[in-house]
C-alpha cells in the first residue's frame, strides 16, 4: 500500500493498471480488475442465496468487502469509479453500488454503517452533479432509496452537510431536488432530532434548512432546484419569508445584486400576478442606469433566464408587456429593464407589443429632446436625463453586441427592427445635405442611422444581411429615408470597405433596377458604390446593361444620363484641386484610396469606355429631356474633373453643328400634343461655356482632335458666333414679334411661347459668358456685347409682357382640345459666382472707377439681381445637377451680403441712392437675400457661425469688450441682425410715402411683399440660435414691437 499513487489525482485519471491489492496466488491485480471482481461477487451473492448456498460463499467474500472497507482503499475505489462516469454515463458505478449494498450488509453494524454512508455520499455527488443516462438512474436512485431507509437521523444530518456542499457545484442537476426530498421526509419520520447536543423538531429543523439552502444558491438552477423542495414539502411561505426578509434588501447590494435578481426571476412562476408585478418592478429598479457608467456586469445572464422565464410561463410575458406600456420610462432607464425588453421580441406572440411600445416611447422621447432645443422654458425638467439615458444605453447595447457573442444571438434582431421601426417614423421635418453628407434632419431618423452603423461595422460577418436590409430601406422608404440610408452607405463603405466588396452579389439587383429609382437617390446610390463598381467589372456590366436598357426611355433620361456620366468619371483621373466654393459630391472617392492602399487595383477597360462614350453620343440623339440631362451631366463633370473638359468639348462642338435655325418652326416640334423643343439651346451654350471656363481655369493643356484643330478656339470661336447672331437678331428676325402668333391655344402659339422662353435664356447665359470675359480683360468689345444682349432680352421681354403671356402659360396646358407646353425645359440658371463678381463690382464705392461700365451697370444691375432671385428659387424646387456648382456656400454668402447692402443702401456708390426702396429691384433683393438666409438658415442649423459672414461687411457682427477688441458670439450676432430688421428696417418700410393713384397701389403692393418678406427672414434667424434663451428673447421682441401701438397704426393706415 505504500507504493500506491497519490489519491489527489483527477477524477478524469485513467485508474487502468495501477495496483491495488492481491489474489490468492499473490499477484498484483489493478483497480479496474478489482472493482470488476466485485461486482462480480456481488452477483454471485445474490445467485447464492437464491439456491441456499451462501453461507460459505459469505465467509470467503467477507475477506474482500473488509479490504475495501478500509477507507485510503475505499477513497482510490470511489476515485476511480467516478473517473469512468464520462466514459459509460454511471454504467459501472451503478453496478458497482448494487453490489455495494449487498456485500457490505455482510459487515459488522460499524463497518457497515460507515460503508452505507460512505456509498451513499458517492451516489448523492453523482446524482446530484453528474451527466447520467435515464437506465441507470432509476437503478441507483432505487439503490439510494433503500439505503436511505435504513438510516437513522444522526446519520442523515451527516449525509445532509455532504449534500449542501454539492449545492454550490456548478453543474448542479434537477436530481438535486428529489435526492433532498429524500433526505428530508425521511428526516421528519423522527418526531425530534439530536442537532449539536439539542433536540430540536424535525420540521422546524427542515424548514429552516429549506431556508438557508435559499439563501445559499447561488445560481438559477440551483436556486429553482430549492424551490422544487420548497413547493413538495408544502412551504410557501418561506417564499414570502425570503422575498420580504432577504431579496428585495440584497438587491441593493451590487455584489449580490446579480444572484439575487437570478433567484427573483427565477421565483416569479410561482407568485400571483400581484405579487408578481411588485417583485418584477423591484428588480427592474435595482438596476439603474447612471450616465458615464460602464455597462453592468452578470446582466445578460439574468436576461437570458427572464427569457427563459417568459417563454415557459405566459402570465410573466404578459406581465412585463404590460409593464412595458404603462411605465416605459421604468424601463428605458433600468438596464435589466431595457436588455429585457429587446429579449422578450425573440417570443413571437410578444414581439410586435412590446417592439411597438419601444418605438413610441423613443419618438416621445426625441419629440421632447426637439422640444427642449425649441423652448427654453422645460429645459430644465427632469425628463431630459431620461433622453440622454436612453441614447446611453442605445450605445451600451451596441457595445455589448460588438463584444458578447451571446447577447449578439439574442438582442441583435430586436436592436436591428427597433432602429428600422424608427427610421421609418413619420416626420414632417426635412433632411439637410450638406457637402454631399445628411448634416440635420428629423433627430430620431439621424440617432437611428448612426446607431445601425455603428452595429452593422461592429459584426461584419453579418455584413451581407444588413446590406440587403439597407438596400431595401432605400428602395422601399422615403427620398429623406432614402438619403439617410445612402449616407449611412457612405459610412458604411468607408469602413467596412473589403467586406462590402467580397459581398458585391448583394448589388447585383439593385443595380438591375437602378433606373427605375428616383433620380437623386439613384445616382446618389451609385455614386456611393462606384469605388466597389472600379473594382468589380461585374457590377459595372450589369450597371451598363440596365442603362443601355433605358436609355431610349425619355421617362428615366434623369436617372439613367447622371449614371451613364459617374461611369464615364470612372475612366480617368479626379481632380486633385476642387474649388473651394464647390460641394463635395464625390464624397464616396474615399474608399477608392482605401481600396488601392489595400493592393486592390483600379479595373478600367478600354472597351467599356469607348462603349460608354458612344452611349453619351447616342443619347444626344435622342429628346429634349436626354439632351438636357447631357449637357448638365457635361457640364457638371467639367467643372469636377479637369482632364475630361477637353474630350467633352470636343463632343459637344460636333453636335452643335447640327442644331437648327434659330426659328419657332425649326426649333419647336409637337409630338404627342405636346409642344417641345427640338435643340435645348441654352443647356448646350451653358455645357459649353462651363466646360471653356473650366479647361481656362485648370490651365489645361489644349485638346487637339483627329483632325489637328484646337478645341478650345473652335469652341470660342462657336460662341462668338452665337452671341453675335443673338446680338444682331431682333424679335422681327426671331419672328416672335408683336404681330406673332401668342395664342397658347394653339400649335403655332405654344411654340412661338416655348421658343421666346428659351431665347430669354439663351440671352442669360450669353450675357453670363461675356461678363466672364469681361471680368477677366475689362474690356470694352465685351461691354458692348453685354449691352446688346441686355437689349435684345429687354425687347423680347417686353413683348412678352404687353402679351399677357406670363398671366396666359399658367392656362397653356389645360386648354380643351388644344396642344400643351412643356416651359420647364428652357429653365436655365445663372453661377452664383458670376452674380457676385457683378455685384462686386458695381455695388461698393470704389466701384465708380470702371468707367466702361457706366452706361451698362443699371441694366446688369438689374439683370443680376432678377437672375440671383431665380437661382435661389430654385434652391427649393428640388435637386439640380448644377446646384453643387453654381451654389457653393462662399458664393451664396457674398451675394446675400451685397443683396442686404443694396437694400439697406449701406456700402454702395452714390447713383444708387436716387432707388426708391419701393422699386421691384429693392424687393427682390430682398427675396433673394430671404431665400438665401433661410437656405443656408436649414443647411447650416447646427452650425450658424458659417452664417455669420454675410454681415461682415458691417459693424452687425461685433461690439466692444474690455479689451477693446471687437468679438461677438454667433448667437449675439444673429439678435444683433434680426434686432435691425425689426427696429429699422420694418418702421422704414411703414414710413414710406404711398402717394396717390395707381402708384400707391404699386408701392403698397411692394412694400406688403417686403414686410413680410422681413417677418420671413426674423423666422430665419430665430431659427438659426441654438440657445433656447437667445430664442425666447427674440421672439418676445419681435412680437412685442409689433404690438405696441404706433406700429399698429402705421399698419392700419397702410
Amino acid at each position: 500500500m505504500q507504493n500506491q499513487p497519490s489519491e489527489g489525482s483527477s477524477w478524469s485519471q485513467h485508474s487502468t493498471g495501477t495496483q491495488f491489492g492481491t489474489q490468492s496466488g499473490g499477484n498484483k491485480v489493478s483497480i479496474d480488475t478489482f472493482v470488476d471482481k466485485f461486482i462480480e461477487h456481488g452477483k454471485k451473492l445474490e445467485s447464492k442465496r437464491k439456491s441456499g448456498q451462501e453461507e460459505k460463499f459469505i465467509a470467503n467474500i467477507k475477506v474482500v468487502v473488509r479490504q475495501v472497507a478500509d477507507e485510503r482503499r475505499r477513497d482510490r475505489v470511489f476515485h476511480f469509479l467516478r473517473s469512468t462516469l464520462e466514459k459509460d454515463q454511471a454504467a459501472k458505478l451503478t453496478e458497482f453500488y448494487g453490489s455495494w449494498c449487498q456485500l457490505t450488509a455482510l459487515l459488522d453494524e460499524e463497518e457497515r454503517v460507515s460503508c452505507r454512508l460512505a456509498g451513499l455520499r458517492l451516489v448523492l455527488e453523482v446524482l446530484s452533479t453528474q451527466p447520467i443516462i435515464c437506465l441507470y438512474v432509476s437503478t441507483l436512485y432505487d439503490d439510494f432509496v433503500k439505503q436511505m431507509q435504513l438510516c437513522k437521523s444522526e446519520e442523515i444530518l451527516l449525509l445532509l452537510e455532504t449534500h449542501c456542499e454539492n449545492l454550490v457545484a456548478p453543474n448542479l442537476s434537477n436530481r438535486w431536488a428529489n435526492c433532498s426530498l429524500v433526505l428530508l421526509k425521511q428526516l421528519l419520520k423522527t418526531e425530534e432530532i439530536l442537532k449539536d447536543g439539542n433536540f430540536v423538531t424535525s420540521a422546524i429543523f427542515v424548514r429552516n434548512q429549506v431556508y438557508e439552502w435559499m439563501k445559499q444558491s447561488t445560481t438559477f438552477e440551483a436556486f429553482g432546484a430549492v424551490l422544487t423542495v420548497v413547493q413538495s414539502l408544502s412551504m410557501d411561505d418561506l417564499i414570502e419569508k425570503y422575498l420580504d426578509e432577504r431579496a428585495l434588501e440584497d438587491l441593493l447590494d451590487v455584489e449580490q445584486r446579480p444572484t439575487v435578481t437570478s433567484k427573483c426571476i427565477s421565483l416569479l412562476h410561482i407568485l400571483d400576478n400581484k405579487r408578481l408585478l411588485r417583485v418584477l418592478r423591484e428588480v427592474i429598479l435595482a438596476w439603474p442606469k447612471k450616465l458615464g457608467v460602464a455597462p453592468a456586469v452578470g446582466l445578460m445572464s439574468c436576461v437570458h433566464e427572464m427569457l427563459k422565464v417568459a417563454r415557459d410561463h405566459p402570465n410573466i410575458g404578459k406581465t412585463c408587456v404590460n409593464l412595458c406600456k404603462s411605465e416605459p420610462g421604468l424601463v428605458v432607464c433600468s438596464e435589466l429593464g431595457f436588455l429585457m425588453a429587446f429579449a422578450l421580441c425573440n417570443i413571437d406572440r410578444y414581439k410586435t407589443s412590446i417592439m411597438g411600445e419601444l418605438t413610441k416611447a423613443f419618438q416621445r422621447m426625441w419629440t421632447f429632446r426637439e422640444n427642449v432645443q425649441e423652448f427654453g422654458w422645460i429645459e430644465s425638467i427632469g425628463l431630459g436625463e431620461v433622453v440622454d439615458i436612453a441614447e446611453e444605453q442605445v450605445t451600451c447595447l451596441v457595445k455589448r453586441l460588438g463584444e458578447d457573442v451571446e447577447a449578439y444571438d439574442v438582442l441583435s434582431n430586436p436592436t436591428v427592427l427597433l432602429l428600422q421601426s424608427l427610421l421609418k417614423l413619420p416626420s414632417t421635418r426635412e433632411i439637410t445635405i450638406v457637402d454631399g453628407r445628411v448634416a440635420d434632419g428629423c433627430p430620431i431618423w439621424l440617432f437611428a442611422s448612426k446607431v445601425l452603423v455603428k452595429l452593422i461595422i461592429s459584426r461584419r460577418k453579418e455584413l451581407r444581411t444588413h446590406l440587403a436590409m439597407i438596400i431595401e430601406l432605400v428602395t422601399t422608404s422615403s427620398t429623406s429615408i432614402s438619403f439617410i440610408c445612402v449616407d449611412m452607405l457612405v459610412e458604411i463603405i468607408h469602413q467596412c470597405t473589403l467586406d462590402i466588396l467580397n459581398n458585391w452579389r448583394e448589388l447585383e439587383i439593385l443595380f438591375k433596377n437602378i433606373c427605375y429609382i428616383r433620380r437623386d437617390i439613384s445616382v446618389s446610390l451609385v455614386r456611393c458604390f462606384m469605388p466597389i463598381i472600379n473594382n468589380r467589372s461585374q457590377l459595372r456590366e450589369q450597371l451598363l446593361q440596365s442603362v443601355k436598357g433605358n436609355l431610349l426611355d425619355s421617362r428615366h433620361a434623369n436617372s439613367v444620363v447622371p449614371i451613364l456620366m459617374l461611369i464615364f468619371r470612372s475612366f480617368s483621373k479626379q481632380s486633385k484641386v476642387i474649388a473651394s466654393s464647390q460641394f463635395s459630391q464625390s464624397f464616396a472617392t474615399f474608399s477608392s484610396q482605401s481600396l488601392q492602399a489595400m493592393g486592390c487595383k483600379r479595373k478600367t477597360d478600354e472597351t467599356v469606355c469607348l462603349e460608354v462614350i458612344g452611349l453619351l453620343k447616342r443619347c444626344l440623339t435622342q429628346g429634349t429631356p436626354t439632351k438636357t440631362a447631357v449637357y448638365l451631366g457635361f457640364a457638371e463633370e467639367g467643372k469636377r474633373n479637369s482632364a475630361m473638359a477637353g474630350q467633352c468639348l470636343d463632343l459637344l462642338i460636333s453636335h452643335a453643328s447640327k442644331a437648327p435655325e434659330w426659328k419657332a418652326e425649326t426649333m419647336c416640334m409637337m409630338a404627342g400634343g405636346v409642344v417641345t423643343l427640338v435643340e435645348p439651346l441654352p443647356h448646350l451654350v451653358q455645357a459649353i461655356h462651363c466646360l471653356l471656363s473650366e479647361v481656362v481655369i485648370a490651365d489645361v493643356a489644349p485638346t487637339q482632335t483627329q483632325i489637328g484643330a484646337n478645341v478650345q478656339k473652335n469652341a470660342n470661336d462657336l460662341i462668338d458666333s452665337w452671341v453675335l447672331k443673338a446680338s444682331n437678331e431682333d424679335v422681327h428676325d426671331l419672328a416672335i414679334d408683336k404681330l406673332s402668333e401668342w395664342n397658347p391655344a394653339t400649335a403655332r402659339g405654344c411654340a412661338n411661347l416655348l421658343f421666346a422662353r428659351m431665347m430669354l435664356n439663351v440671352y442669360d447665359v450669353l450675357i453670363e459668358h461675356e461678363w466672364s470675359r469681361f471680368y477677366e480683360s475689362q474690356s470694352a468689345t465685351n461691354v458692348d456685347r453685354m449691352t446688346a444682349l441686355l437689349g435684345r432680352r429687354k425687347e423680347l421681354d417686353e413683348v412678352l409682357q404687353e402679351k399677357y403671356l406670363r398671366r396666359k402659360e399658367s392656362k397653356a396646358g389645360t386648354t380643351e382640345g388644344g396642344p400643351s407646353v412643356e416651359l420647364k425645359q428652357a429653365d436655365i440658371l445663372i453661377n452664383c459666382c458670376s452674380l457676385t463678381q457683378i455685384f462686386e463690382t458695381i455695388l461698393p464705392p470704389e466701384s465708380s472707377s470702371i468707367e466702361v461700365l457706366n452706361e451698362l451697370r443699371s441694366e446688369l444691375l438689374d439683370w443680376a439681381i432678377d437672375r440671383i432671385l431665380s437661382l435661389s428659387k430654385s434652391l427649393f424646387d428640388g435637386f439640380h445637377p448644377l446646384h453643387s456648382i453654381f451654389c457653393g456656400t462662399n458664393a451664396l454668402i457674398s451675394s446675400a451680403g451685397f443683396l442686404l447692402d443694396y437694400y439697406t443702401n449701406t456700402n454702395c456708390v452714390e447713383w444708387l441712392e436716387s432707388r426708391e426702396l419701393a422699386s421691384t429691384s429693392k424687393t427682390k433683393a430682398l427675396e433673394a437675400y430671404a431665400n438665401i438666409l433661410l437656405y443656408l438658415s436649414t443647411k447650416y442649423r447646427s452650425q450658424p457661425i458659417k452664417v455669420i459672414p454675410i454681415w461682415k461687411r458691417s459693424d452687425l457682427n461685433a461690439t466692444l469688450t474690455r479689451g477693446g477688441e471687437k468679438t461677438l458670439t454667433a448667437n449675439g450676432s444673429l439678435v444683433r441682425h434680426c434686432h435691425l430688421f425689426v427696429t429699422k428696417l420694418l418702421p422704414a418700410i411703414l414710413a414710406v410715402d404711398r402717394k396717390e393713384g395707381e402708384e400707391r397701389k404699386r408701392i403698397g403692393l411692394e412694400l406688403e411683399r417686403q414686410a413680410k418678406l422681413i417677418f420671413k427672414i426674423c423666422a430665419a434667424l430665430m431659427k438659426l440660435m441654438d440657445n433656447p434663451k437667445c430664442f425666447m428673447t427674440m421672439f418676445k421682441f419681435t412680437m412685442g414691437n409689433i404690438g405696441k401701438k404706433h406700429y399698429r397704426e402705421q399698419f392700419d393706415a397702410a
